[in-house]
């Protein structure tokens, strides 16, 4: 009856001791966990300063573009008055050349 006893006992301190791992296990887990989540909010963190500065860059790009736009046709706009005066002064004046 005392090696029942005897064994009860060392299968409970066993367990025991297998509970005291397991728990303390379970908190480095959880401190793990709870560090990579800082480190995935900070992520994100930098992710949406990323995306304010894309959209930024973008805007800056499109009113460029349309400034460009905007040059190209007082361009042609010039070289139209030009050409429109040159032939007015070819044609109304030609002995003025």
């Amino acid at each position: 009856m005392t090696d029942i006893r005897e064994l009860k006992e060392l299968i409970n301190s066993r367990f025991e001791q297998l509970d005291k791992k397991i728990e303390v296990g379970f908190v480095e887990v959880k401190g793990e966990i709870k560090r990579l989540d800082e480190r995935i909010n900070g992520v994100e963190t930098r992710l949406d300063s990323v995306d304010k500065r894309l959209d930024s860059v973008d805007k800056r790009l499109e009113r460029l573009e349309t400034s460009q736009k905007n040059q190209i046709w007082a361009l042609i706009g010039i070289l139209g008055t030009a050409l429109l005066g040159l032939t007015s002064k070819i044609l109304f004046f030609p002995g003025n050349l």
